[in-house]
This record gives C-alpha cells, sequence and structure tokens, in this order.
C-alpha cells in the first residue's frame, strides 16, 4: 500500500513538473506584439516609425535600427510625441509616416491652443537604403531661384481648394507664395500621392486658421518638368 502510495504521488510530481516546463516553453516562443506609440499622459496615438520601417522590403534588422537613430536624430522634436493639457491650453507634437518604394516620408507636427490654435508642420524624406535625408534643394530644378511657371502652376491648384471662396473684398492672394519668390520659399512641405506631388501648407500659412492646412496635388505630367532626377525617383 505504501509503495502504491509511493508510486503515485512520485506520478503526479512528474506530471506537474512537465506542465511546468510546457508553460514555461510556451511562453518563450510567444510572438513580441509592437505596439502603436502612445503618449502615456493623454492616451494620443501617434503612427509608429518601427511599423513604418517593417512595411519597407529589404531592411535588416542591424539596418533598421541605424534608420531608427539617423531619423530621430534629424527631426526637430527627436521622434518624440507628446501631448500637454495646460492651465489655458494644450501643447502636443505627433508624427505620421508614409513609404513609396524606398523612400521614407516623415510629417512632424506641432500643434497647440487656448484662445486660438496653431499648427506647424514639417516633413523629411529619407532614402532607407542609403541612410539619408533627401532635402527640398535636390527635388527641384533651380529650387532657389523663382519659376513664373511653376508659380502659376500652384496657384491654379489653390485656387481650386473648396475652402478658396473668399468674402467679397477679401484678398486671399496676399498670403499665397509671389512670383518672384524662389520655388522653396514657398513654404510647403511636400508629401507622397500616388495622384502626383503632394504640396501642403500648415493652418494660417496661406489662407486664415479657419481654413486649416492646405494641400494640393500637382499632376506628374504637370510637375514632372520642374523635378531633377531624385525629384522624379522619390515621388515616380
Amino acid at each position: 500500500m505504501k509503495k502504491l502510495l509511493l508510486i503515485t504521488l512520485i506520478i503526479i510530481s512528474l506530471n506537474c513538473c512537465n506542465r511546468g516546463k510546457m508553460e514555461t516553453k510556451k511562453t518563450e516562443t510567444e510572438p513580441q506584439v509592437i505596439q502603436t506609440e502612445t503618449d502615456d499622459s493623454s492616451g494620443m496615438q501617434t503612427e509608429s516609425l518601427v511599423n513604418a520601417l517593417n512595411n519597407i522590403i529589404g531592411i535588416s534588422y542591424d539596418k533598421r535600427a541605424q534608420l531608427m537613430n539617423y531619423i530621430n536624430g534629424t527631426l526637430e522634436y527627436k521622434g518624440k510625441s507628446i501631448y500637454e493639457e495646460e492651465a489655458y491650453g494644450y501643447y502636443g507634437i505627433k508624427y505620421s509616416y508614409k513609404s513609396n518604394g524606398k523612400y521614407l516620408f516623415v510629417t512632424e507636427t506641432e500643434f497647440g491652443g487656448g484662445g486660438s490654435s496653431f499648427e506647424n508642420i514639417k516633413t523629411y524624406i529619407y532614402d532607407t537604403e542609403l541612410i539619408k535625408l533627401i532635402t527640398p534643394e535636390s527635388i527641384f530644378i533651380n529650387a532657389n531661384a523663382p519659376s513664373l511657371s511653376f508659380h502659376k502652376l500652384v496657384i491654379e491648384y489653390i485656387l481650386k481648394n473648396e475652402w478658396f471662396n473668399p468674402p467679397p473684398g477679401t484678398n486671399y492672394m496676399d498670403y499665397f507664395p509671389k512670383a518672384d519668390d524662389p520655388i522653396i520659399g514657398y513654404g510647403f512641405c511636400l508629401f507622397y500621392s500616388k495622384d502626383g506631388i503632394g504640396l501642403k501648407w500648415s493652418k494660417g500659412a496661406i489662407a486664415a486658421n479657419a481654413a486649416g492646412s492646405i494641400e494640393i496635388v500637382l499632376p506628374y505630367s504637370k510637375a514632372n518638368d520642374f523635378l531633377t532626377q531624385t525629384g522624379k525617383e522619390v515621388f515616380k
């Protein structure tokens, strides 16, 4: 009887050990889930740089780490999203990402408000293969010089926006880029669109705050002549 009891206890003990090992093994092999970056204090969500790089084919794990360090190092606010409630308003930084082949477009938006709101948008374009920042000067032919034909094209598409319906006597043209300004002096941010070259202005830059941020897309067929070879590759 004692032998039977002893054997039973040994079997129970072995089963417990095996179950513990199986549970441990299961835990070790569970995949790690990368979540969207969120500011803990507010619950404000911002897109994830990790997820954006995961969507670009051919980036190794080691290169991804290099890219993240390089990208965050060149961003004005170092890739850190925040949102703060203040006594008389709010303030925040948020990010969004879009890729076209090996090129990554990063939009950094600073925003806030109290009695009135503000928004500052900046766009950065990266060559993920060369780990290099693409400057606006390298996108356009003679980017630092005025171009009457480019100016006409930009104004044409700005005026097509639905928000452009000013009351009588309002001259919104005072806000718009001037013909004698250099191309990159227009103050736009670039973004990728499958329909063409995206240009975007922060709230209040070329229209009243109530209009919000303004964006236009110049068709490739019309914008192509103003692009350098680099610009054509970035937006192809």
